[in-house]
């Protein structure tokens, strides 16, 4: 004999788990602080070409930031971190690019540490870096330049 009450056990049980299921949070103020620290320490030193910061997340339809160039710069890459324990999905585009890619995408753990987005020594005229992540939190990108030493 069948119990009158086991689908509704199982319904409340259903609901109960969807509710526990919930989306990924950062705390936004650790992320305020940690990107505050990452720009006091950035350094414009040889090879940094342009530094973009920016919030993220899933309804950040404006996470963009675009970076002009006086004249056209290769760029090798760009090094970018995020906070919190979430990923991000990053792309790079480039403006008036003359030689090697217009864009590229990646994916980076919001891990706290540089990753690198390789670009290829393309010239362009500029770059834009936009982002999201399924959280709230902060990302910081620093675009280089190969140097190279002449003897």
């Amino acid at each position: 004999m069948k119990s009158p009450h086991a689908p509704l056990a199982v319904a409340s049980m259903a609901l109960l788990l969807t509710g526990c299921a919930s989306s990924p949070s950062v705390d936004i103020d650790a992320a305020q602080t940690w990107y505050d620290s990452v720009v006091a320490a950035e350094s414009d030193g040889p090879g940094s070409i342009g530094v973009a910061g920016m919030q993220i997340g899933p309804d950040e339809p404006g996470s963009e930031v675009r970076i002009d160039f006086a004249q056209p710069m290769e760029l090798s890459r760009v090094d970018v971190r995020c906070f919190g324990d979430v990923t991000a999905a990053v792309t790079v585009s480039l403006t008036g690019v003359t030689d090697g890619i217009a864009a590229k995408q990646q994916e980076i753990p919001c891990d706290e540490e540089a990753h690198t987005i390789q670009i290829d020594s393309a010239a362009a005229d500029g770059f834009t870096v936009s982002a999201t992540s399924p959280a709230r939190t902060f990302l910081h990108a620093t675009a280089l330049q190969e140097l190279t030493v002449e003897r």
